[in-house]
């Protein structure tokens, strides 16, 4: 088997891949302008201090057909119209200055402006409203494209983990963590679960490198990117095939470097999240409870404890 069968091999079987479906339109509940405008602004907001990202279009768009899908089912092509015409205006007005939006962003902001001028040339409501979903389909083609683009760098980051060479390992997921942070929303989960994961894969390649500060880091990014850690159900040990001794070694040079920095709640969490995900429960929880005794927010031993369901920032015990 090549080793690109190897790294695609090693994602499938690593951990069980799962993705929520949005709804966009539901004719179920009756739409709330205020609400969605109220949403909207909330979401413009949030980029006021630093450029827009994917993640901020996306979220704007979405919540403009969460409101218009539904009003314009409804027969009411004025009010789809109306709200889309209102959020396309926010986000050029918002985000078209020099440097207002990330480099992957910026595409997003002139289908808006572009759809809104071929808007302004009609009067039917109808057509009109159309128009402007096309600007909006045309950004969520953009998310699309560049989620698939770090599925993609996720994938090639595996072939050079699964062959040893952890520093060209690094070099694409590196770039695969830069397209989920473009992409990355209020809800994390809109993210494919393959490329949310990939903090998790470059954590791994940094601890075969010793670079166990960033790993730590890498492995905490993750907390909040994945609420299906706790519940997760993978093995560390499908990454090394072949190389399981590769594991062991890394394991034991972390209980060390741990071991040297006792007081270190990140390397702790470190260690507990190695063990938990490669078969060794107790030891785990044994590093977990040392992770929070010295520091009750620690992410990662906080993602991995809680019960279920619960926000991370809660619980204490291991299901």
């Amino acid at each position: 088997m090549s080793f690109r069968r190897i790294g695609s091999a090693m994602i499938a079987a690593w951990m069980t891949l799962w993705m929520a479906t949005s709804t966009l339109v539901s004719a179920e509940s009756p739409p709330d302008e205020a609400a969605a405008r109220a949403r909207l602004s909330a979401i413009i907001a949030s980029a006021s201090n630093r450029p827009a990202t994917l993640g901020v279009l996306h979220d704007a768009i979405q919540n403009a057909i969460s409101f218009g899908g539904p009003a314009y089912n409804a027969g009411d092509h004025d009010a789809c119209h109306r709200f889309y015409r209102h959020t396309s205006n926010a986000l050029v007005n918002a985000f078209s200055g020099v440097d207002a939006t990330t480099p992957a962003a910026a595409p997003c902001v002139r289908y808006l402006k572009e759809a809104l001028i071929r808007a302004d040339a009609g009067t039917d409501p109808d057509r009109q409203a159309w128009t402007l979903r096309m600007g909006f389909d045309q950004s969520l083609l953009e998310w699309t494209v560049a989620q698939q683009r770090g599925e993609a760098l996720m994938r090639m980051g595996s072939e050079y983990f699964a062959r040893g060479q952890y520093d060209e390992a690094l070099v694409a997921l590196g770039s695969s963590t830069a397209v989920l942070a473009d992409m990355r929303g209020e809800d994390a989960t809109d993210v494919s679960i393959n490329l949310r994961a990939s903090p998790l894969l470059q954590a791994q390649a940094l601890l075969g490198l010793k670079r166990y500060d960033d790993a730590s880091a890498a492995l905490a990014s993750s907390a909040a990117l994945l609420p299906e850690l706790v519940t997760a159900k993978f093995d560390l040990r499908v990454l090394y095939p072949g190389k399981a001794a590769d594991l062991q070694t890394t394991l034991k040079d972390l209980a060390k470097a741990v071991e040297a920095k006792t007081t270190d709640a990140a390397l702790h969490a470190l260690l507990g999240y190695e063990y938990r995900f490669s078969d060794r429960v107790d030891v785990a929880k044994l590093q977990l409870s040392a992770a929070l005794a010295i520091d009750p927010k620690q992410p990662v031993a906080v993602a991995l404890t809680k019960p279920a369901g619960e926000p991370s920032g809660q619980g204490s015990e291991i299901p």
